[in-house]
């Protein structure tokens, strides 16, 4: 009789960005794992270094390439900021890979990450339009 072993897979918790306490409970929403993640990562990228108080290192540089041509080049600045971006500050995940894609018909890029959860196996593909906003 073969034994099967299961590694118990690891809870993510994080706060709701909204606030907003549960009327009944009057506690604060939990926001979980895959969900959790994401909404960090989002965070990360749109955050600009400097914004985040006693705390200079967090963010990346996204928000200014931007507002710089919609070609192939800006594409890849985009790509190497949110991949170090997202390597640096967010250790609960494995970046597989990370595409920018230009729409210039748009102002916008299509930014596509694939990564994989520490501790699991499945890759999971997240996907955000960025827009420069002033």
């Amino acid at each position: 009789m073969a034994i099967q072993l299961r590694r118990k897979e690891k809870t993510f918790i994080d706060i709701s960005i909204g606030f907003e306490p549960n009327p009944l409970t009057k506690d604060l929403p939990l926001v979980l794992d895959q969900r959790a993640i994401e909404t960090s990562m989002r965070n990360l990228v749109l955050t600009r270094p400097g914004e985040v108080p006693f705390d200079r290192d967090i963010g990346s540089n996204v928000y200014q390439l931007l507002f710089d041509m919609n070609d192939p080049a800006t594409e890849e600045l985009i790509e190497v900021e949110v991949r170090r971006t997202i390597e640096f500050s967010e250790p609960r995940v494995e970046v597989r890979n990370v595409k920018a894609e230009g729409r210039p018909e748009e102002y916008a890029f299509l930014l596509t990450i694939d990564y994989n959860i520490i501790g699991r196996d499945e890759v999971i593909t997240v996907q955000q339009i960025l827009r420069p906003t002033r």
